[in-house]
């Protein structure tokens, strides 16, 4: 049985009788003492793997356009919830869908330039008033005219997320650009199995 040195912690064989270390007499260790000191020597030689439990992302998006559009990103989820301005506080009109990000296989942006109808509808109502009035009032709303003109035409951007069951696509205004990419930024950096499509 193996002899033990209480004052330097150290282990011998059953033969020897005294610590070479400091001289001190070597006491008999039982059995459980062995195997703890023996554990504790492989623990010492072997590194330590430490992994800490990973983040529990979230983060939250909103992209105005035609139909508002939330998006929810929440550790293996993704929650879209789209509304209306005028029925963002009620029932009616909020659509809301959940997704495995797992099922998501394509990520994808695209820029688009259309006309506006409402803008393009101010544009006529002010060039027939330009043309019922005379003097000043004929220039103002002339030069009301020519700044709608500049309005008509804007840039939609897209987001399309296709998916194992289909394909989510929302609608952003000219100034939903920088949200869309934070949120393709995000996933890039989080999610790399996603494929990301720039257009």
């Amino acid at each position: 049985m193996a002899k033990l040195c209480r004052k330097c912690e150290k282990s011998y064989g059953d033969n020897v009788n005294f610590c070479e270390s400091c001289g001190s007499p070597l006491e008999q260790m039982q059995e459980n003492t062995a195997l703890q000191i023996q554990a504790d020597e492989q623990d010492e030689s072997t590194p330590k793997n430490i992994t800490t439990p990973p983040q529990q992302l979230r983060r939250e998006w909103i992209i105005s356009g035609p139909r508002n559009t939330q998006i929810i990103v929440e550790g293996a989820k993704m929650k879209f919830t789209q509304y209306n301005w005028f029925n963002r506080f009620t029932s009616n009109g909020i659509h809301t869908q959940e997704l495995d990000i797992k099922n998501i296989t394509v990520l994808e942006k695209s820029t688009n330039k259309s006309i506006n109808t409402f803008k393009a509808g101010v544009a006529v109502i002010l060039a027939i008033s330009t043309a019922t009035r005379s003097g000043l009032s004929q220039i103002i709303f002339f030069l009301f005219f020519l700044l709608s003109l500049t309005q008509i035409r804007v840039k939609e951007h897209f987001l399309i997320i296709q998916h194992k069951n289909g394909m989510i696509k929302i609608a952003g205004e000219d100034n939903s650009e920088n949200i869309i990419n934070d949120f393709i930024a995000f996933m890039r950096q989080n999610y790399p199995e996603i494929n990301i499509n720039m257009m």
